[in-house]
């Protein structure tokens, strides 16, 4: 820890070539320690809990053993840290890998003061849905100011006009056909009087959008409040997204919980998704992948976890659920009618649809027999003929804009290009997940290389979930997603890193290289800890 401090001391300045792979390091002399510091704060406070709460004669033995407890707890993430931060200087090591320089930023000490806490027991389902709720809290008021800062200062880019225009013409003329609406005041909701994208599939007299109708149904309420309250509906469209990344961490932290991971694990998971890429930078923007994450979430939370869980061996099973997912007959046919969304969102949604409609069956089979298995059934059977029912009144083609050249191009659909778009998922230049949000490329290698060394079956799900929805987005040719910002193609894929990650964070906290001791579940990092 004194090693940690000493370095905060000598904080350098990193500088990286944008011509060159190379990195330049000036170290110029001794400054006053800062957030160093606070690791070190954090193991005293402990320490001076764990005294406070023993008898009068045992104070200082007690609050000595609570720092060494917890200095024990933190050693490996501090050797880890400083182990990045000497390679960080390293030109080679620098220059191929920048993003090692966050090691020397505030952050990291942050990071390190809040290890200790990871080590939290489990909680009862009522504080978990207390957090959730704090956290939607949270979040909402933290994106909603965004949003308001966003709406104010930066004009509407990529498609989200386009699906507005959609949206303008559902409430002025009750049809999703623009061609009667392509003299209307878009100025509105965009400064900019942006053209129509087309469906080659439109028949001769109408004028339809390329992107689904999903989103512009679900944002009506919206456009018609924000144009109501605020002569804005791109604001109260953007808020509707901005709710919706709220209910996403909430239900993502749940769902942690809900297939066995520790209460504070999955909260601080949950912190890392809420904070960096993808997610906080699509908490404003108007497009149909948040919408399809909330189903997704929902779904998975009504899903009896317990087949997935490893009966021994894991940590996580002390932090397994009871509750036995859905069970009547009509929230299972609610549910499946939630799930037969997806396709009217994006056609790419249309194989989650299919996994989720799976899990669906698979609950009812358990939880309610064959009228469960019924009622998904028959809310499967809806949703395929209302989607049917859409697409010939679209395009005159059953498929719809499931058809290559009907609303996508004739070549959208390329497995070739699996070969550059699976990789650059995570190290494209610019937008790739690893140096956007690099915490995720570091917990998620390990949780993988975790769930399959132990054969658990919670590996089956994040593949699964990945399969269809990361693997999906990377075969269409343009598989960056146009100039949408950075990872928007791992949005949909959320809940399959996030398992991973918490998988990855609790197998890195058990390692044996920490010191960390545990049979089913995880040591108690100090006695300043408990209570």
């Amino acid at each position: 820890m004194l090693v940690w401090v000493a370095a905060d001391i000598i904080l350098p300045d990193l500088g990286f070539s944008r011509d060159a792979m190379q990195v330049a390091v000036d170290i110029g002399g001794a400054r006053l320690p800062g957030w160093g510091l606070l690791p070190l704060i954090c193991v005293l406070l402990i320490a001076a809990r764990a005294g406070l709460g023993a008898d009068k004669g045992q104070r200082l033995a007690s609050a000595w053993l609570g720092a060494c407890n917890v200095l024990k707890w933190i050693a490996g993430p501090t050797m880890a840290l400083l182990l990045l931060r000497l390679l960080s200087l390293w030109n080679p090591v620098g220059a191929l890998l920048p993003w090692l320089g966050l090691t020397w930023s505030p952050h990291a000490s942050i990071a390190l003061a809040l290890v200790p806490f990871l080590g939290a027991r489990d909680r009862s389902m009522a504080i978990r849905r207390r957090t959730a709720a704090v956290l939607f809290a949270i979040s909402l008021a933290v994106y909603g100011g965004y949003t308001l800062y966003v709406c104010q200062m930066v004009m509407m880019h990529g498609d989200e006009a386009q699906y507005l225009r959609v949206t303008q013409s559902l409430l002025q003329d009750g049809d999703i056909d623009l061609a009667n609406n392509l003299d209307g005041d878009i100025t509105v909701f965009h400064v900019l009087d942006v053209g129509v994208h087309k469906a080659p599939g439109s028949p001769a007299d109408k004028l339809y959008s390329k992107h689904p109708v999903g989103l512009s149904v679900m944002l009506m309420p919206a456009y018609s409040l924000g144009l109501r309250l605020w002569a804005n509906p791109r604001l109260g469209a953007a808020l509707t997204m901005a709710v919706c990344a709220a209910a996403i961490l909430a239900l993502l932290f749940l769902w942690l919980c809900h297939i066995g991971f520790p209460h504070a694990l999955s909260q601080w998971v949950t912190v890392g998704c809420a904070t960096t890429a993808p997610l906080a930078l699509f908490s404003t923007q108007i497009y149909p992948e948040l919408p399809a994450v909330l189903v997704t979430l929902i779904l998975l939370l009504r899903v009896d976890p317990r087949w997935l869980l490893p009966t021994s061996g894991a940590t996580s099973v002390a932090g397994a659920t009871s509750v036995a997912g859905a069970t009547s007959v009509w929230e299972l046919g609610s549910l499946t009618l939630m799930v037969g969304t997806l396709p009217f969102l994006h056609p790419r949604y249309a194989p989650l649809a299919a996994l989720l409609g799976l899990g669906l069956l698979w609950q009812a089979r358990g939880s309610a027999g064959y009228r469960g298995m019924g009622a998904v059934a028959a809310g499967g059977g809806i949703c395929l003929a209302a989607l049917v029912a859409h697409n010939l009144s679209f395009s005159g083609d059953w498929l719809g804009n499931f058809r290559p050249g009907s609303a996508w191009d004739t070549d959208a659909l390329s497995p070739g290009t699996w070969l550059m778009s699976m990789p650059g998922h995570w190290i494209h230049a610019t937008k790739g997940l690893a140096l956007n949000a690099p915490w995720f490329f570091i917990a998620v290698v390990p949780g993988v290389v975790a769930l399959a060394a132990r054969r658990d079956r919670r590996l089956l799900l994040a593949a699964a979930l990945y399969l269809t929805t990361a693997v999906v987005n990377g075969l269409h040719p343009d598989w960056t997603f146009g100039y949408g910002l950075p990872v928007r193609f791992l949005v949909t894929a959320l809940p399959a890193l996030a398992l991973c990650a918490a998988e990855g964070l609790n197998s890195i906290r058990r390692s044996p290289w920490l010191g960390v001791r545990h049979r089913h579940r995880l040591a108690d990092p100090g006695v300043g800890l408990r209570g």
